[in-house]
């Protein structure tokens, strides 16, 4: 199975899910409006995070519709998934599911920490922050994992100088070889997208100081030869830097089955993602 091919499967089974519940996706995929695109209304802490955000989620510009309008969105993926945890509501397993420790914490979207490198800071799609004081940085992809890429390496330019980078002088010798490696073509990653987690990595650091934190990867699972290289790219990325990083990916698929052997879920929630997400 091509790249192409597991991406328009997954593009149908979201036209198929927006036919089944009465909505009439447009043919790109668009909703008439964001909300119609999510579970439940946003908080407007959440709302706010977004409007502040540097993606143009929410807003039609000119003829262009709001990027959260996509049925293929993976702001509203995270956005049904992961709502479900704000005010206050146990996180135990949620954080369980991210293999983080901890039962309770703060949640927020579309999180700008910044680099140091200047710039527009990365938005890192969640954060959350543990009663304990670990931050957890979540980066979340939906379809776009499954187009392969190159020109990576062009995004690492200036976070490098001569003997010098980033991660160098943010203590994090791992991460510092393999953003060389792939700035100078020896490294090279087609659907991992190593430098955003690189400078999500980056960002964690100054935003903890002296406290843990860690970075997450959840990605919509598919099949065939693209999804092959993209595991192979998680594994070979988890050796290099994993451990320095306290990196670590799962599907969703894997996250949405923790949940349901879970009775404290609330059913519609559940019935919602596996109807949407994971439904063959």
């Amino acid at each position: 199975m091509t790249a192409d091919v597991a991406r328009s499967i997954v593009l149908a089974k979201q036209q198929q899910w927006a036919l089944a519940a009465g909505l009439t996706p447009n043919g790109q995929g668009y909703l008439e409006s964001v909300g119609l695109n999510l579970r439940q209304p946003m908080s407007s802490q959440t709302s706010a995070a977004f409007e502040r955000g540097d993606g143009g989620e929410l807003r039609d510009h000119g003829e262009k519709p709001a990027k959260m309008r996509a049925l293929h969105s993976s702001s509203a993926l995270g956005v049904n998934v992961f709502s479900y945890w704000e005010d206050g509501r146990d996180l135990t397993l949620l954080l369980a599911a991210l293999s983080v420790p901890g039962e309770s914490g703060t949640l927020e979207f579309e999180r700008k920490l910044p680099t140091g490198a200047g710039g527009t800071p990365p938005n890192v799609d969640v954060v959350i922050t543990t009663s304990g004081g670990t931050v957890v940085g979540v980066e979340s992809k939906f379809t776009e994992w499954m187009t392969p890429k190159r020109g990576f390496a062009a995004s690492l330019a200036p976070y490098i100088a001569g003997e010098s980078s980033y991660w160098s002088r943010a203590g994090l010798p791992e991460a510092d070889r393999l953003a060389r490696a792939i700035y100078a073509g020896s490294e090279e990653y087609r659907y991992l997208d190593v430098p955003q987690l690189l400078k999500h990595a980056l960002g964690l650091e100054r935003e903890a100081g002296s406290q843990q934190w860690a970075l997450r990867y959840v990605y919509l699972a598919s099949s065939g030869e693209p999804s092959r290289d993209h595991d192979a790219e998680i594994e070979r990325f988890t050796a290099a830097a994993g451990d320095e990083l306290c990196f670590a990916a799962l599907d969703y698929q894997a996250m949405f089955k923790s949940f349901a052997s879970s009775p404290s879920i609330e059913a519609e929630y559940l019935t919602y993602l596996q109807e949407r997400y994971t439904a063959e």
